[in-house]
C-alpha cells in the first residue's frame, strides 16, 4: 500500500466574507466532501498544505487529520487569486481505499522523437491528461509516454499504443489521439521544446 501524506485541518465556523481574515493567521479555508461524506468547512495551515500537495503530487491521497479523526482524501479542486497567485480555497474529496475513483492524470513525455531532430517536426501534445481508473492508492501521479516511436509526420501515438497496467485503467477512447508530429510552418517561430505537460488538479468522475 502507498504512504500517504499526512495533514492536519480544523472545522471551521467562520464563513462568508469573513474567511478573508484567517490568512492573516497562515491559514486557508477548505472544504471535505463526497457522495458518500456531508461537506464540511474546513480551515488548513496554509504553509502546511502546499509542502503536502508538492509532495502528494496532486493525485496521491492525503490522510486529512479533522480535530483528531482522521479522513482519507484527494485533493479535488483549489482556487488561487488570479493575480496574486495566493491561495485562496481547497476542496478536498474524502474517498474510500477499496473503491476506484476516475480522475484526470497528466502525461510525462520522455525520450526524444527522431522526428524532431531529423525533419524539424514539432510535437503535438492533443492529450494533457488521461482519464484513469484505480483505487485511490493505486492512481499514477503521471502517465509516461515514449516518444521515440514518432520517427516521421505520418506516426502517432493513440491511447491505444500505451502501455497496459495491472493497476489502473485508461478510460479514454481507444482511437483518441495522444501526441504526433506536425511540421512547422517557415513562417511561425520556432516553439520551446516540450518536455512535460504543467500538472492540472485532479478531479473525480
Amino acid at each position: 500500500m502507498t504512504s500517504h501524506h499526512q495533514l492536519k485541518s480544523q472545522k471551521r465556523l467562520i464563513v462568508g466574507n469573513k474567511v478573508k481574515t484567517l490568512s492573516r493567521e497562515g491559514l486557508t479555508p477548505a472544504v471535505i466532501y463526497s457522495k458518500d461524506f456531508p461537506s464540511t468547512p474546513l480551515q488548513i495551515n496554509t504553509r502546511e498544505f502546499l509542502k503536502v500537495y508538492k509532495e502528494s503530487h496532486r493525485s496521491g491521497v492525503i490522510d486529512l487529520d479533522i480535530d483528531g479523526h482522521v479522513t482519507p482524501c484527494i485533493v479535488q479542486d483549489i482556487d488561487v487569486h488570479p493575480s496574486k497567485k495566493t491561495l485562496r480555497h481547497v476542496d478536498f474529496y474524502a474517498v474510500n481505499l477499496k473503491v476506484k475513483i476516475t480522475t484526470e492524470v497528466p502525461i510525462s513525455i520522455i525520450n526524444e522523437a527522431p522526428g524532431v531532430k531529423n525533419l524539424g517536426g514539432v510535437l503535438n501534445i492533443a492529450m494533457e491528461t488521461l482519464s484513469i481508473q484505480a483505487l485511490p492508492d493505486q492512481m499514477p501521479d503521471v502517465i509516461k509516454i515514449d516518444v521515440s516511436t514518432l520517427v516521421d509526420f505520418d506516426t502517432n501515438i493513440r491511447v491505444s499504443d500505451l502501455p497496459t497496467s495491472k493497476t489502473y485503467q485508461i478510460m479514454d477512447e481507444a482511437d483518441s489521439l495522444v501526441i504526433n508530429l506536425v511540421e512547422q510552418s517557415q513562417e511561425e517561430e520556432a516553439p520551446t521544446p516540450i518536455t512535460e505537460v504543467p500538472t492540472p488538479v485532479p478531479v473525480v468522475k
